[in-house]
């Protein structure tokens, strides 16, 4: 075989090797883990006070986002907790924002707060009334809900109906403050282990993406 014929023979395997690695480098940029960890706003004085938007996200698996409230007399404890899907985020990741803010003051405290991923929006409204006779209400993707029906929401950003789950779940103590991103990250993998002990919906809920994908027929 001459030089010429062999370079045109192995120009067809070279042209397959480099479609296969091709597909193979763009399945795994698909796939690369992405990382966000963001402590949300807080406003405490005189021994009460609120926070919201602590966001967790460690694909593939579901986000985590909640709001808390520290009591006069009490410990801080959560107002709601969100766990979230999403889709796969594109090449360059996701397009992402977070907004809110928390107010305490004489009467009230108050934390509102919301995040959007690539346009998916999910938000959170969380109020206390310092009165006489103890006051809260909470308000989920802008509907109002009965916080004593459950603090727990679940929510699939892939769907294309935004709809919130509400679920009645004991939610784990908050042993130490919310000072930093790594109180924020060790407390919401504190809150999916405690979720999915209790409920075989939550353990499939937050089960990764890898895992679903990956599942036999």
């Amino acid at each position: 075989m001459t030089h010429r014929r062999r370079l045109l023979c192995l120009l067809p395997i070279g042209l397959a090797v480099a479609v296969g690695a091709g597909w193979w480098w763009f399945a795994r940029l698909q796939s690369l883990p992405f990382k966000i960890v963001l402590k949300g706003p807080s406003a405490y004085s005189g021994g009460r006070g609120v926070s919201g938007g602590n966001l967790v996200v460690v694909s593939p698996k579901p986000g985590i986002f909640f709001g808390t409230v520290t009591k006069p007399d009490s410990e801080e404890q959560f107002t709601y907790v969100i766990l979230f899907r999403y889709g796969r985020p594109k090449s360059d990741g996701f397009s992402r924002s977070l907004q809110g803010n928390c107010t305490n003051g004489s009467y009230s405290s108050e934390s509102n707060n919301a995040i959007e991923l690539d346009g998916k929006r999910i938000e959170a409204v969380y109020r206390f009334e310092h009165t006489a006779v103890e006051n809260e209400s909470l308000t989920i993707g802008g509907e109002s809900v009965d916080i004593r029906s459950g603090q727990v929401f679940l929510i699939n950003l892939s769907d294309q109906a935004t709809v919130y789950r509400q679920k009645n779940l004991e939610l784990p103590a908050i042993s130490s403050k919310l000072e930093s991103p790594q109180d924020v990250e060790r407390l919401a993998e504190a809150v999916r282990k405690s979720l999915e002990s209790q409920d075989p919906e939550i353990k499939a809920f937050l089960r990764s993406v890898d895992e679903l994908t990956t599942e036999p027929n």
